[in-house]
């Protein structure tokens, strides 16, 4: 059998184990600190203890949704992490909107390399970080970034608001609408309600090109069939009748 000597060992062993136990309990039931690493550390000291405690489920389940937010937010930065509030660069070559005089001369506006565009941190994903970071009670990083990219597509959104809010374009609206674009596309921010915007307004300039262009076909087919027609006797073109 276990000797007496070894019971008192085990004892004293386990008497140690819950006093180190009842000492983290004490100071983590305090913990205030907003730092990542302090709080990654209280939870290794509470681990080490070797006993299942409340308090250390609470606090690791809590630094493993502090570890998920950071993982979400580098995702969501990846493409801009050298530097988040980088104002993108308007593609100076891009297709200019113009009077259309002749047929197709509207064509798509091309504001931003799509490459680059891919890059940018989602509206809906940085809302969503925002959201959670006072529940989450620490100091992380990049929230600073998050912010400020989040206040860009929020003031966006707010200029935009009226246009957003129609049902249909004009074409007196077209200047206005590219204007938006192009300020949506200069926050850095992936906002669904540029694309869409930008989306429309093609289709709405492809739309009105075809409409021109076919009057142009119209017309050139009427002319040639009046060239063509035979003449009357005082030099009239002959009628149907």
């Amino acid at each position: 059998g276990v000797s007496n000597g070894t019971t008192s060992e085990l004892s004293t062993g386990l008497k140690a184990k819950l006093e180190a136990a009842d000492a983290w309990r004490l100071r983590a039931s305090t913990f205030s600190s907003r730092s990542v690493a302090a709080l990654e550390e209280t939870v290794s000291e509470g681990a080490a203890t070797g006993l299942k405690m409340d308090l250390l489920d609470k606090l690791t389940e809590r630094l493993a949704v502090v570890h998920r937010w950071i993982q979400r937010c580098n995702r969501c930065l990846s493409g801009v992490i050298d530097d988040p509030l980088r104002v993108p660069v308007i593609d100076p070559q891009r297709s200019p909107i113009v009077e259309c005089t002749l047929p197709l001369m509207r064509t798509r506006v091309r504001f931003i390399d799509t490459k680059e565009r891919d890059k940018f941190p989602s509206s809906t994903v940085i809302a969503a970080l925002v959201d959670e970071y006072d529940e989450l009670a620490l100091d992380l990083p990049h929230y600073s970034e998050l912010c400020a990219l989040h206040k860009r597509a929020q003031t966006w959104l707010a200029e935009a608001a009226p246009i957003l809010n129609q049902t249909e374009m004009t074409e007196d609206q077209v200047p206005l609408v590219e204007s938006l674009v192009e300020k949506g596309l200069s926050t850095g921010v992936k906002i669904a309600q540029v694309d869409n915007l930008e989306s429309y307004m093609n289709a709405f300039l492809w739309m009105r090109t075809a409409e021109e262009l076919l009057e142009h076909f119209k017309g050139g087919a009427a002319a040639t069939a009046a060239a063509g027609a035979p003449s009357g006797a005082n030099g009239q073109t002959a009628s149907t009748q």
